[in-house]
């Protein structure tokens, strides 16, 4: 009888290592899918909020709207395109986003500058006064920089108080909006080159 016991024993024993190992793996491989699923979330995110912005917001036209330059001139927008250009990117940033969202965006967009022409360039800022507006682009390192200071542009996305790009041509029309995200480098690459390659282009 205490042969069979402990033989019943051991059975059990065996029967709940192996399910504790069964349990242990399920869980770890459960972890990592929930992982991945997380991961393939945080990317969906910003496509989704892109494509948001790009149907919200392309097509709106910047008519009348001014701002002030670095020597505190009032300027229309429609005077950027004195030296003749077809399109323009703008980076437009707020003192609302946060700085860490502001020095990412144009950080990236210097870093193709070069390559889409730095006269190709407009950086609009939306800060309470001048001052304030200049050492920001003296800490961005874009204070040789075409710039305007400009309160309201009328946009949508405006409200959503994070930093984005934009082309604007010479009519004023909006087009191409795009949001930067730190988790999605790829994807800012690919909206860089395909403007460099559409709009940009060393003929």
């Amino acid at each position: 009888m205490n042969k069979f016991l402990w033989i019943v024993a051991v059975v059990l024993l065996v029967m709940n290592a192996v399910l504790g190992i069964n349990y242990w793996q399920y869980k770890r491989q459960a972890s990592f899918r929930l992982q991945v699923l997380q991961g393939d979330m945080k990317s969906l995110i910003p496509l989704q909020e892109n494509w948001e912005s790009a149907m919200g917001n392309d097509g709106y036209r910047l008519d009348g709207i001014q701002g002030k330059d670095t020597n505190h001139n009032l300027v229309g927008l429609n005077e950027m395109f004195l030296n003749h250009e077809d399109k323009i990117l703008v980076c437009r940033f707020s003192e609302l986003d946060c700085e860490s969202c502001i020095d990412y965006a144009i950080k990236s967009m210097k870093e193709y500058s070069a390559r889409m022409g730095i006269e190709n360039i407009l950086y609009l800022g939306n800060y309470r006064n001048n001052r304030i507006f200049n050492r920001q682009r003296a800490m961005c390192g874009i204070d040789s920089c075409r710039s305007l200071n400009v309160a309201k542009l009328g946009l949508p996305i405006e409200d959503l108080n994070q930093p984005y790009y934009f082309v604007l041509d010479s009519s004023l029309l909006v087009s191409n909006v795009f949001i930067p995200n730190k988790t999605t480098q790829r994807m800012l690459n690919t909206y860089f080159d395909v403007l460099c390659d559409k709009y940009f282009a060393e003929e």
